[in-house]
């Protein structure tokens, strides 16, 4: 058993759940590779129980947004999550 299953199995059994990951690709605007997809769906599947799917976001070197890609994997199909512009206004810290 390789030790991201075994941490996976361990995590689960102590009550934590993973819910996604995120990483980075040196590329502009990033895409799943094909091992990227096997882990989403891996996670995704065995969580399935749990939650409805893995959160997957990876951030490429271009600005946001178009430099960061966000997936839900189902266990069976990885979702592109499109972003939509919102105007959300100004946002005052306070000092």
């Amino acid at each position: 058993m390789g030790a991201v299953k075994r941490e996976r199995l361990e995590m689960y059994a102590e009550g934590f759940h993973c819910l996604g990951f995120w990483h980075s690709h040196p590329e502009p605007r990033p895409t799943p590779s094909n091992d990227d997809i096997k882990m989403a769906r891996e996670h995704a599947q065995a969580g399935k129980n749990d939650f409805e799917g893995l959160v997957f976001a990876i951030v490429g070197t271009d600005a946001f947004p178009p430099g960061l890609g966000v997936w839900v994997h189902d266990g069976v199909t990885l979702w592109r999550a499109e972003p939509e512009a919102q105007d959300v206004g100004v946002i005052k810290l306070s000092e």
